[in-house]
């Protein structure tokens, strides 16, 4: 109120002297609230206030990339119509963009004739990694809209929490970390990702238009970049999941609890709630899996067929050959996106359930603990059977366990099928030495005829 006084004075003072000085005010005024509202976001950025603001600059991305169907708006994550018109409105246009960018290249006799003379396995191999992408994009564009609303209610659930752990235990979730931590990881990903797609994209058109390689660099991002960021998006709630847990683990010691409640039925009370947050997060994870079940499926597929086409491309069409350690540092670079999420993101969601599990183990043991509380051995009975009917683990696709183990699985499909394409690769080179030594062999024929 201090401040505004002197502004309402000031602005019935300069009105009265002719519209140019009110105009002046007027501009003047919303410039003040333009940077009072710019001034806020450094704010946010070392000193976030909710899950809202941690999380704003990630789901921005997401949004960017058209593959959510909500956005960051005022402090809150809205899904109406218009964000949704969005998320279908703006593929579409990306698709249609490779289309026209595709019948260009074909059109050209010059890069036509290129492409024609690469490898026709390779042709294979890309133009399957291509479609798939395509496809695993329109799904997951489908899925991630179907559960837009679910989406920003399970931010509302985790944001509930969170006040009701900094309102009843002072507790802080130091968000500034995990922003800090996000947008460093984000941003060197992407720098490596785009270097990866930029290079490849220069040396297999070296001398097309650089509008166009531009052109092609960005909207292969555009469809691919949505399925990273979704499935980094699941390792971040399992991230946050294991630090909520490990929060309630502090809270549940016992001389934590003696210590800040010496009197019986409050702290009565704050077990009871402390038991019901342990549930709460447990259900969470069930939430978690129904949001990002298909997102998450069909960005391991995508990611699967991108480490085989580009470890074959690296090895597989080396044989006989000398390495090129210039492509192999390309493949390094290609490799590096799908790896860090192959390993990890199990990591994160196996760490989130192993901590769950230690509250439980916490709670079980209530009764022992505090055997003043009358409640505790039927809270204890009352959360072993509600532990008994439900199983919380992470998953994809059809309920498959995404944990630790599931790192030695997708490494050792990837290198069976590796090892498939390898054989096909050396079936090739076979027939085409077959077919030199049958060539030769009918000239030397021809030439003892004459």
């Amino acid at each position: 109120m201090a401040i505004n006084r002197p502004l309402m004075a000031h602005k019935s003072r300069i009105t009265c002297f002719g519209s140019r000085e009110s105009l002046q005010f007027h501009f003047s005024r919303r410039l003040l609230r333009l940077i009072c509202t710019a001034m806020r976001w450094p704010r946010y950025l070392y000193k976030p206030l909710s899950v809202y603001h941690s999380n704003a600059l990630l789901i921005l991305l997401q949004f960017i990339a058209v593959c959510n169907g909500f956005c960051y708006h005022r402090g809150r994550f809205i899904a109406n119509r218009w964000t949704k018109l969005f998320t279908v409105i703006f593929p579409i246009f990306i698709l249609g963009s490779i289309c026209l960018c595709l019948q260009q290249l074909l059109d050209n006799p010059e890069y036509s004739a290129l492409i024609y003379e690469r490898d026709q396995f390779i042709l294979v191999l890309c133009t399957l990694e291509l479609l798939m992408s395509t496809g695993c994009y329109v799904i997951m564009i489908c899925s991630m809209l179907r559960q837009a609303n679910s989406h920003v209610a399970l931010y509302d659930r985790i944001n509930a929490l969170d006040q009701k752990l900094m309102r009843e235990f002072g507790a802080n979730l130091n968000y500034h970390k995990l922003m800090l931590k996000n947008g460093i990881q984000v941003s060197l990903l992407a720098l490596v990702y785009l270097a990866a797609i930029s290079l490849a994209m220069k040396q297999a058109l070296p001398n097309a238009n650089q509008y166009l390689v531009g052109s092609l660099v960005f909207l292969y991002a555009a469809i691919t970049g949505g399925l990273h960021v979704t499935c980094y998006m699941h390792s971040n709630f399992a991230e946050m999941l294991r630090v909520r847990f490990r929060l309630l683990q502090k809270l549940l010691d016992a001389n934590y609890l003696r210590k800040m409640f010496p009197q019986s039925p409050r702290r009565t009370a704050s077990l009871h709630s402390l038991v019901d947050m342990v549930r709460t997060l447990h259900e969470f994870i069930d939430s978690v899996n129904e949001v990002h079940r298909v997102g998450l499926s069909v960005g391991v597929a995508h990611d699967f067929m991108t480490v085989i086409t580009v470890l074959y491309l690296v090895f597989g069409h080396s044989l006989g050959e000398r390495v090129d350690y210039t492509f192999l540092a390309q493949g390094i670079l290609w490799l590096f996106l799908p790896l860090h999420k192959f390993i990890t993101a199990p990591v994160y969601c196996d760490m989130a359930i192993k901590e769950g599990k230690r509250c439980l183990r916490l709670v079980e043991h209530i009764d022992i603990r505090f055997p003043n509380v009358k409640s505790a051995k039927l809270l204890v009975e009352t959360t072993m059977h509600w532990c008994l009917s439900n199983k919380f683990e992470f998953t994809c696709g059809l309920n498959m366990i995404y944990n630790r183990t599931i790192i030695a699985t997708i490494t050792a499909v990837i290198f069976n099928y590796l090892l498939v394409v390898i054989q096909f690769r050396m079936t090739q080179l076979m027939g085409e030495q077959m077919g030199e030594q049958k060539t030769q062999m009918q000239d030397w024929i021809w030439i003892m005829n004459d």
